[in-house]
């Protein structure tokens, strides 16, 4: 079940499928480490921003940007919450 980034509450732990977007927008989520295959722990996604924990590095995205990342739940509680 794949869903955009966005969509998951903070406390969530996803698994990046995909990056879409523009040229531009995929290589800089790229660049700071939004992969495919790379684990995420989703801090908080409020007020328009999230806040991620990525390898080993905290990083903050817009809503835009967080769109664009195709996720699945690593968690099954995770993927009931969006039921």
């Amino acid at each position: 079940m794949r869903r955009a980034l966005s969509e998951y509450p903070g406390g969530s732990q996803v698994k990046i499928q995909g990056v879409e977007g523009c040229h531009k927008c995929r290589c800089r989520l790229c660049a700071m480490g939004l992969t495919p295959g790379v684990t995420v722990e989703i801090r908080s996604n409020a007020n328009g921003s999230c806040a991620l924990k990525v390898r080993d590095s905290d990083i903050a995205i817009d809503k835009c940007m967080a769109e664009n990342v195709l996720v699945c739940p690593i968690l099954e509680a995770d993927a009931k919450a969006l039921e």
